[in-house]
C-alpha cells in the first residue's frame, strides 16, 4: 500500500520536478502560487488535504470560488485588490495548473485516479487590445531627451518595444551578439529558454547603430554583453 502524502509535501517534489525539466523559475514560481491558493482553499474549508483523498468534488467548488468570491490580484501581495472578478485567461491558468499537477502526481504515481481528467479547461473571453494612437507615440517618444546617453538609450528601447512587440524580459536580456545589423534581426530568448528570430525595421536599425557606436558605454566588467547596461 502506498504511503499517504499531503499537498504540501507533493509541492515540494513538484518544485524539483519543475527545476529539473528546464522551466523558468518565473513560471515554476506561478505554478506553485496558484497551487498553494488551491491548498489554502482546501484547509479553510475543512476539506482532506492528503493527495488521494481529494476528489472532483473539492475541485469544482473551488473553480465556482476563483470565479465569485476571488477579486483581480487579490491574491497578489504585490499588487493592490481591485473589486473586478478574476479574468476568463486568468481562470484558465488554474485549470491548466492543477492539470499539469495532477498529470504529474499520476505519472509519478502518488495517485491511482486523476480527479482533474473530468474537468475541462474553460474558454476565455477573446479581448481586442487596443494599441496606441500615432499621438501617443510621438508623445511618448518626446517625454525622452535624446542629447543625453541615458535619454537615448530610453529612446531606443521605447522603438525596439513598439517596431518589434518583444517582452521586457526578453529586452532586458539581449546580449549585443543577439544583434545583426545586417539582416536586420534580433535573435530573443524567451520563455522555457526558447529562442525566435525578431526582424527590425530601417529606422530601429539605424539607431541602433549610432547607440552601438555612440551612447553604449564601455562595461564595468569587461566580459558583460548586454545591450543595455543599466
Amino acid at each position: 500500500m502506498k504511503t499517504a502524502m499531503e499537498w504540501k509535501k507533493a509541492l515540494e517534489g513538484y518544485r524539483l520536478y519543475c527545476t529539473a525539466d528546464g522551466k523558468s523559475p518565473n513560471t515554476t514560481r506561478w505554478y506553485l502560487g496558484k497551487l498553494r491558493i488551491f491548498g489554502r482553499y482546501l484547509e479553510a474549508n475543512g476539506y482532506p488535504t492528503e493527495l488521494r483523498e481529494i476528489t472532483t468534488a473539492h475541485i469544482r467548488p473551488f473553480l465556482v470560488y476563483l470565479r465569485s468570491d476571488v477579486k483581480a490580484d487579490q491574491q497578489n501581495p504585490n499588487k493592490q485588490g481591485r473589486d473586478d472578478p478574476l479574468s476568463g485567461l486568468t481562470i484558465q491558468g488554474y485549470v491548466r495548473t492543477l492539470k499539469a499537477f495532477y498529470s504529474w502526481l499520476l505519472r509519478e504515481e502518488y495517485i491511482e485516479d486523476n480527479p482533474m481528467r473530468h474537468i475541462r479547461i474553460p474558454r476565455a473571453p477573446k479581448v481586442i487590445i487596443e494599441t496606441f494612437t500615432d499621438e501617443q507615440i510621438e508623445r511618448l517618444l518626446a517625454a525622452v531627451d535624446v542629447r543625453k546617453p541615458l535619454g537615448f538609450r530610453d529612446h531606443y528601447i521605447l522603438l525596439i518595444l513598439l517596431d518589434t512587440g518583444m517582452r521586457l524580459s526578453e529586452l532586458a536580456g539581449l546580449c549585443t551578439q543577439d544583434v545583426d545589423l545586417e539582416t536586420g534581426e534580433f535573435k530573443v530568448t524567451g520563455k522555457g529558454q526558447k529562442q525566435r528570430v525578431i526582424p527590425m525595421g530601417g529606422t530601429v536599425q539605424k539607431v541602433l547603430w549610432k547607440y552601438l557606436n555612440r551612447y553604449r558605454r564601455e562595461p564595468a566588467i569587461a566580459s558583460v554583453d548586454h545591450l543595455f547596461l543599466d
